[in-house]
């Protein structure tokens, strides 16, 4: 048994629909337990979901995800399925930075936006780059500064998902195996994938063509073949 201080491991297999809907279903508790105890901040954005403007914003996020990852989208339905939290409240959880940005330019006042730019309290993660010449390294440093509910609803997932047709057989989902990092009520994303050129080009496919590259990482590759071109990344040189 784990106890109450460590990030609970679940292992997953199946479809995308088959792993969002297991995983709603092991982690339904820690999903509410977080939108509980941050329930201050995340009513103003449930409430903007079901406005003009938000309804507008988050079909601007899930017609493009259902026409090119089919798969992911269900992958989120399945989480709400098993979960139980309605579809609405879990595209918040998804996409929370860009619905508080669209919030805050519909808002007449400052207020929340206050607490998010507040150098002193600041309502993110920090992200600092440190450069060692001493030894020709980049360190890359990431701390979990957001809100305190995520700390204790996080888990690690393990995921053996199996590929399935799609569009009368004319696409394919991917096999995908990985481990994640997650906040409850987020399906896996990307904080590997966006990071892996810069700590290591390790083999996270997941959403690997809808990740902003440089030119010269074109997405005429999967990322683990383009990784083991470049070699593993130790310094800005190997980087660029």
């Amino acid at each position: 048994m784990l106890t109450s201080t460590e990030i609970p491991l679940y292992r997953v297999q199946g479809t995308h629909y088959e792993c969002g809907r297991t995983i709603g279903n092991l982690c339904r508790e820690r999903i509410l337990r977080r939108i509980a105890n941050d329930l201050p901040l995340l009513t103003p954005l449930f409430d903007f979901a079901q406005t003009e403007q938000g309804l507008e914003l988050f079909n601007g996020f899930t017609e493009p995800i259902r026409l090119t990852f089919p798969w992911y989208w269900d992958e989120l339905c399945g989480l709400v399925e098993g979960s139980g939290v309605p579809l609405e409240k879990l595209l918040v959880l998804n996409f929370e930075k860009e619905t508080r940005m669209v919030f805050h330019l519909f808002e007449e006042t400052n207020t929340y936006g206050k607490q998010v730019e507040d150098e002193n309290g600041a309502h993110d993660c920090t992200t600092v780059l440190i450069n060692r010449p001493d030894t020709d390294a980049i360190e890359i440093l990431h701390n979990e500064d957001s809100s305190i509910a995520l700390y204790h609803t996080a888990y690690l997932i393990e995921a053996n998902i199996k590929s399935v047709a799609y569009n009368d057989h004319q696409r394919q989902s991917p096999n995908e195996k990985f481990i994640a990092f997650c906040y409850a009520g987020v399906i896996p994303e990307t904080y590997l994938v966006a990071k892996n050129y810069l700590v290591h080009y390790n083999h996270y496919q997941r959403l690997h063509e809808l990740v902003v590259e440089r030119k010269p990482l074109s997405l005429t590759r999967a990322r683990e073949q383009r990784g083991l071109e470049l070699g593993e990344i130790h310094n800005v040189n190997d980087a660029l």
